[in-house]
């Protein structure tokens, strides 16, 4: 009891959850929350199906209101003047990618082209311990296969593909390629929402949950 308790006092909330309990907002309860602590290494748990991320002390936002929110808008979901956006403009195409992967990710991290470096999708083990689920394309390999994805997206587009079946495409092509280093996942979401909305699937201003559903369904996602 004594570790647990010396657990929680590591922990601070962060973004929506930091602004929830601040300042006792009503709202729907979310499937995720965000938390920083005071040492230790990036990790996500699920309890009672919420999923709780937990953050190392770098991600630390600050104490202000407006830290917070830019957080949450990094962090905890999509930036919501995005997804307006995202329902009339087409997404899918060079400079648009690079231009959104820089509105969500750390700064740090923005990118101005396609990555340089041969990445890895994975976990964290240990201290220096990296468990590698995925070894993505060769960074030399990216633009012939970006420039691919996007032709593909163009193509069904114009031959009126089923919506659903255009948007998995895309979407998952697109995280399969990794092009960035930084942002894959949250983008990969944002283009499902992109195709559905443009496409007239969804109603003006829906966005289906796909995080939400993808987290609590994980061990079926990881079958296929």
């Amino acid at each position: 009891m004594a570790e647990n308790g010396q657990e929680q006092a590591m922990l601070r909330l962060a973004g929506y959850a930091a602004l929830i309990d601040r300042y006792g907002f009503e709202v729907i309860p979310n499937w995720h929350r965000s938390l920083v602590k005071t040492s230790g290494i990036h990790r996500i748990d699920s309890t009672e199906g919420v999923i709780e991320e937990v953050y190392p002390p770098k991600y630390w936002p600050g104490n202000t209101l407006g830290e917070h929110l830019e957080f949450a808008l990094k962090h905890d979901g999509t930036n919501l003047a995005l997804l307006q956006l995202a329902e009339r403009e087409d997404f899918c195409e060079k400079a648009k990618l690079i231009d959104l992967q820089n509105r969500i990710v750390d700064p740090r991290f923005s990118e101005s082209d396609y990555r340089a470096n041969q990445n890895y999708v994975g976990e964290t083990v240990a201290w220096q311990k990296e468990k590698i689920h995925f070894a993505c394309p060769k960074p030399e390999d990216l633009l012939d296969l970006m420039e691919g994805l996007i032709a593909a997206h163009k193509r069904m587009d114009e031959r009126g593909v089923p919506a659903v079946a255009h948007a998995a495409a895309v979407a998952y092509g697109f995280v399969f390629l990794h092009p960035f280093e930084d942002g894959n996942g949250r983008i990969h979401r944002f283009l499902t929402h992109n195709v559905l909305a443009r496409r007239g699937f969804t109603p003006e201003g829906i966005m289906f949950p796909v995080s939400a559903s993808m987290l609590k369904n994980l061990a079926a996602c990881v079958s296929y």
